[in-house]
């Protein structure tokens, strides 16, 4: 078993300094814009938007962001995980510098989160959530804010809180 994680923990280093080494001048503009999408602004606004014109869809989200972010709140303190730009000073930081735990990623979960029940209400835009989540997870480890795996686990525990919310309610 320390093989296995003793090889994710070495893969996941190496694909985040893949990632987080990449440097654009419009990459480093784009991708902050990327991470709104899972900020807790959107969140809030989006769910406020939706209870609002749209009662069931705005139940729904909200219902599944809380638990969403419940979730990854309890995992963060239960696994203690330093980011990124904490244990690795020279990695490429961009926007706020978050002192909680890394992981899972919240900006990740709640994209997840939110494109899952977006595409449910809104399945002519699919794609466009699917795009939004995505790119918003790579932001996190662009911005030296994650690993890839805090970002695997975000994306897991948003579409499976997404998922749950349009199942039950």
């Amino acid at each position: 078993m320390s093989k296995f994680i003793n090889f994710v923990t070495n893969s996941d280093k190496i694909l985040f300094n893949l990632i987080n080494g990449i440097r654009s001048t419009i990459l480093d503009i784009i991708m902050p814009v990327f991470t709104l999408y899972g900020s807790i602004w959107f969140a809030v606004s989006i769910s406020i938007l939706l209870l609002y014109f749209q009662l069931e869809l705005g139940i729904k989200i909200s219902a599944a962001l809380i638990t969403s972010t419940l979730i990854v709140q309890i995992i963060k303190n239960l696994t203690n995980r330093h980011r990124p730009f904490i244990e690795n000073p020279d990695c490429q930081t961009l926007g706020h510098l978050f002192k909680d735990y890394s992981f899972p990623s919240g900006h990740t979960c709640a994209a997840c989160t939110i494109s899952i029940v977006l595409s449910y209400g809104f399945p002519g835009l699919t794609k466009l959530w699917i795009f939004l989540a995505i790119f918003t997870g790579i932001s996190r480890v662009y911005q030296g804010h994650h690993y890839p795996t805090d970002v695997l686990a975000g994306t897991i525990i948003g579409c499976l809180a997404g998922l749950l919310s349009l199942s039950l309610l």
